[in-house]
């Protein structure tokens, strides 16, 4: 974290509860302790009865799991699991067992009880991690910070949706990325993490990345890991940066900032590198591990992404990724091998003297 700048960073900003971002992937274990508190809730789909009585404690105009935990909510939601606090589990559950699940489609989006995302792998409600790659990825962009147990997310707070696609092998059909797109789309979400990819052109998965950069959203997409040049092997969704400006495409580096060997690279395909070798983060059921791949680098930068959108929300998609570029440190090693030939520091996003257009490297 040291050293993409991340200190820096956190001395402007930990992050901001109400500000989204999708996690395009095989779900997220939202009873993890070290996130159950960033976990989004679609406060479209609180059955009303239950809305009116809850306090927005911080004042933001949404309820989150850390205002369902202000003591200015005690009592009025039920820790059903007994565990001390007030996590999904005690809130995905019928309204007969105390839950909020109601059967309704409270925000008329076509997904009932769509609490924390949605399954698209399995078309339901519950968006439960079943394999640990989106747990990991989601514990990198926004593990809860200053907590005292397991690890620190580039945003100490923020709101992380499951949209899981890919099922407990990994495996998933790019129809259904689609649909996760287009419901973060849909729902005003500005920013998803891609930490997949596959060698075919989807022309169905480039009009959702068009939908979405019509409404001012940023996909951020994982290079892939086949030590492939993208600008002549081009691979999906990564290879989408060179035809729409919302696509930010990630290689992987290691911790001397040399470019990981598995990783694929590309001068007009792949925008930065960010840390992505031996990467701590959350797993399933409490854990924690260690995952390399570019997998593992793109949510750093979706990460930095969503810290600095959050405290600066006016800003168009176009002026934060000019910020991001522009905020690389420059590696002689990523000349020629990523568009603007350096490694993601999410603390010179928060410098005023940085020049706010990108920095690229011929």
């Amino acid at each position: 974290m040291t050293k993409i700048g991340a200190p820096i960073a956190w001395d402007v900003t930990t992050g901001m509860p109400k500000f989204v971002v999708g996690v395009v992937d095989t779900g997220i274990d939202y009873n993890h302790q070290d996130l159950f508190m960033n976990i989004w809730i679609n406060n479209a789909e609180i059955p009303t009865s239950i809305r009116n009585t809850l306090t927005d404690a911080d004042g933001d105009g949404v309820i989150t799991f850390r205002d369902l935990n202000h003591s200015s909510n005690s009592g009025k939601v039920t820790d059903n699991n007994g565990n001390g606090v007030i996590d999904p589990a005690d809130i995905f559950r019928s309204t007969s067992q105390g839950g909020w699940l109601d059967g309704v489609d409270q925000d008329s989006n076509g997904y009932v009880d769509d609490l924390f995302g949605w399954d698209f792998a399995n078309n339901d409600n519950d968006p439960m991690d079943d394999n640990n790659h989106g747990t990991h990825v989601a514990g990198t962009i926004g593990a809860v910070g200053n907590n005292g147990v397991g690890v620190t997310g580039i945003n100490w707070s923020l709101s992380l949706m499951a949209l899981k696609f890919l099922d407990s092998s990994g495996n998933g059909l790019v129809s259904r990325a689609v649909m996760a797109i287009d419901y973060a789309t849909t729902k005003g979400v500005k920013l998803t993490n891609h930490s997949w990819g596959g060698a075919n052109y989807s022309a169905s998965l480039a009009a959702a990345i068009s939908r979405a950069r019509d409404a001012g959203h940023i996909i951020v997409a994982a290079a892939g890991n086949s030590g492939q040049n993208l600008d002549s092997s081009p691979q999906y969704p990564a290879s989408y940066s060179t035809s729409y400006n919302n696509v930010i495409t990630v290689a992987s580096v290691n911790s001397s900032d040399q470019l990981a060997s598995s990783s694929n690279y590309g001068a007009n395909t792949v925008t930065l590198a960010a840390p992505g070798v031996s990467i701590l983060s959350t797993v399933r059921n409490n854990g924690y591990s260690y995952f390399s791949g570019t997998s593992m680098a793109a949510p750093h930068v979706t990460g930095a992404i969503a810290l600095y959108w959050a405290s600066n929300p006016t800003l168009s998609y176009t002026q934060v990724i000019d910020k991001l570029k522009a905020s690389v440190d420059p590696i002689s090693g990523l000349s020629g091998k990523v568009l603007t030939g350096g490694r993601l520091n999410v603390g010179k996003m928060f410098d005023s003297t940085t020049p706010s257009g990108p920095k690229v490297v011929d």
